[in-house]
């Protein structure tokens, strides 16, 4: 797989991402966001870091996609984004959270 990476603006996620080699991991989950929730108005990435060095499981890199999608649209969206994420290395640290708008 090679998919464009999305812009990274934490440095935080830039480094934790060098250190784990997360780079296809990040864009291929941006790739899927936009293409399982294809109403989204925005998709912006947080990172929330693991608490210590030594423990990098712990970390999550949440695409968080805004949209009007209804519940069941979301749910079926969020199945097919983790089955088309399963075999990319790194997969286990993205989460996809919808949050509704109008």
């Amino acid at each position: 797989m090679a998919f464009p990476l999305p812009p990274i603006d934490d440095p935080a996620l830039q480094k934790f991402c060098k250190t784990h080699n997360l780079y296809e991991a990040v864009a291929a989950g941006y790739h899927y966001a936009q293409k399982f929730f294809p109403t989204a108005k925005t998709i912006e990435i947080d990172f929330y870091p693991p608490y210590c060095d030594d423990e990098p499981e712990e970390a999550e890199i949440a695409f968080v996609i805004k949209s009007n999608m209804t519940i069941n649209e979301t749910l079926e969206a969020q199945d097919r984004f983790i089955k088309a994420i399963r075999d990319v290395p790194g997969a286990f640290y993205l989460i996809p959270f919808h949050r509704f708008i109008e």
